[in-house]
């Protein structure tokens, strides 16, 4: 079992000596842990290291990586892009620069990628079978060369105010013709469910509609994206911090028999040891799950 923890790309490359540093960190967590873990990095991924380090830094890593026995995971990039954008020349500036990045992931070996589907109610509703359009075309090729390579790619709930547009894309994607709780049909693309996002974007505190958002992706669901807030903002704490009933989260995951990737998303040398204490609780809610 892999359990992640995310990082930005772009600090990491001005650390020469962190995968070794993070690499004697992950073994003595996993000790602590007390069972069969493996802990690695989720790289997240920007659009300035794209631009600025050559494809052989990035092979050069993913050698480094593996000579150290760390897993990873890559988040694509987000910031400034917009994979279904009604706007041809910044869909075609989102499409190159997703290329870009997954060719790039791909010389770490990453166990998953995850992108954002990045669907906006007030930009995309009234054009709402567009969006889907735009979306596939932007996703299908990507996920054909992902899935070329077994690595699967992830779609990640953000702003999303329900389950639906997760859904929709996927059927676009995963063919809409079969049934979703075939493991065939899961091949193509799966979902990154990002906890966090469910409460502070969705309202989820106040909704307490998780059970809801689970029974409609949670076929689907191979990774979750692991961080508190309080529901006024995407605060990324380390569990426990804020709102979140992880209590709850993890025995819904189990009541579906669902056990995914879990990767922490706690930002800030504070919080991130907060999220390594919550992994260490003995008989912790997320250890159900494994």
């Amino acid at each position: 079992m892999a359990i992640f923890f995310s990082f930005p790309l772009r600090a990491i490359a001005l650390e020469p000596d962190w995968p070794a540093a993070f690499a004697a960190r992950s073994r003595t967590l996993s000790q602590a842990l007390g069972r069969d873990v493996c802990v690695g990095p989720e790289f997240t991924f920007d659009c300035t290291t794209l631009q600025t380090r050559p494809a052989a830094w990035f092979t050069a890593l993913g050698r480094t990586l593996r000579r150290l026995g760390l897993p990873c995971t890559v988040h694509l990039p987000f910031w400034d892009l917009h994979p279904a954008s009604l706007d041809d020349n910044i869909l075609r500036a989102t499409r190159k620069t997703l290329a870009l990045a997954v060719d790039r992931a791909l010389r770490l070996q990453p166990a998953h990628m995850v992108g954002h589907v990045s669907f906006l109610r007030y930009v995309h509703q009234l054009e709402y079978t567009e969006f889907l359009d735009r979306s596939q075309a932007t996703w299908q090729p990507l996920a054909a060369a992902i899935q070329d390579r077994e690595r699967p790619l992830l779609l990640e709930n953000t702003h999303d105010e329900s389950p639906q547009v997760l859904a929709d894309v996927l059927g676009r994607l995963n063919d809409a013709n079969n049934d979703a709780d075939n493991d065939a049909n899961r091949g193509a693309c799966g979902v990154c469910f990002d906890v966090g996002h469910w409460s502070c974007f969705n309202g989820g505190l106040r909704k307490k509609d998780l059970p809801h958002w689970l029974d409609v992706l949670g076929p689907w669901i191979r990774a979750c994206h692991v961080h508190d807030n309080d529901g006024s903002g995407d605060q990324h704490l380390a569990p426990g911090w804020g709102g979140i009933p992880f209590g709850l989260f993890f025995a819904e995951l189990d009541r579906r028999k669902i056990a995914p990737t879990i990767v922490l998303e706690a930002h800030g040398q504070d919080a991130l040891q907060g999220a390594m204490q919550f992994l260490e609780t003995a008989d912790g809610p997320w250890q159900r799950n494994f």
